[in-house]
């Protein structure tokens, strides 16, 4: 059953006896209804992400895993129905409480916690694996965050929805065209040179990288031929797709070294 459907029907008393100061109702809804409030698309996409992550762990049921930069929740939401336990975090205050709403709502367990994802509230290796949640490239230092995550994790980290450095990322920049993000921000890259150098150094090694075509700065699209913009832009809106979410995102997932399952 789509998510949607399930939300449509909860009584609105229910939904509107939750208030947050700096949300309004339909604000709020909106991140209570992703992924498919993000449209078609997106919502397809965001599924198929977090489906490649899930296999690409190779965690089990009873197993934990720390979704960091968490947001509202709808991951680490469906993290629990796959059977791990979850812990959702996230440096906003409002976000997380958004995530407690969802979780309460649709009577999930996962835990919620409001930290900083470079300076983790948790012991050394007490967590089975430690996910960037569309959120390593919000860490100006990008190292420093992956040796946390590293520090915590007991077997497995891994990160998706950051965007790649790509060929057309550079043909944008150099020609001059806004790479940003949203509301000027610029996303930090880090390449698979530094990355795995990084994961060494922490005693971790890369088990996958792999690309999806989902999200390109809009600059990038005003930088190709004129042609090529009528085109894209005619099937994006046939997709209901905002062109700044095509494009390339990478996942990536890294074992400890000599990491074993849990006996869970």
């Amino acid at each position: 059953m789509a998510r949607s459907d399930t939300f449509s029907r909860r009584k609105r008393a229910e939904i509107g006896s939750h208030k947050i100061d700096t949300y309004d109702e339909a604000r709020l809804r909106w991140h209570l209804e992703r992924p498919d409030s993000y449209g078609p698309f997106d919502s397809v996409m965001a599924r198929f992400r977090v489906l490649t992550v899930s296999r690409l762990l190779r965690l089990r049921a009873g197993d934990s895993i720390l979704v960091i930069g968490a947001g509202s929740g709808w991951e680490s939401e469906f993290f629990e129905t796959t059977g791990l336990r979850v812990i959702s975090s996230d440096i906003s205050a409002d976000m997380s409480k958004i995530a407690r709403i969802r979780r309460d709502l649709d009577r999930k367990a996962f835990e919620v916690v409001v930290c900083d994802g470079d300076l983790l509230p948790f012991a050394d290796q007490s967590i089975d694996a430690v996910l960037f949640a569309d959120s390593l490239h919000h860490f100006e230092d990008l190292k420093a965050a992956v040796t946390e995550a590293m520090r915590v994790a007991r077997a497995a980290i891994g990160s998706f929805g950051d965007p790649m450095d790509s060929l057309i990322r550079r043909v944008a920049i150099t020609l001059g065209h806004d790479a940003t993000e949203y509301s000027g921000f610029l996303p930090h890259l880090i390449s698979r040179h530094d990355l795995e150098a990084t994961l060494a150094q922490g005693g971790f090694h890369l088990l996958a990288l792999r690309g999806f075509l989902d999200w390109l700065p809009k600059s990038a699209l005003q930088a190709m031929p004129e042609s090529i913009q009528r085109a894209v832009a005619s099937t994006l809106r046939l997709l209901n797709c905002p062109p700044w979410k095509v494009g390339s995102t990478q996942i990536w997932m890294a074992e400890r070294n000599g990491a074993i399952p849990s006996a869970s």
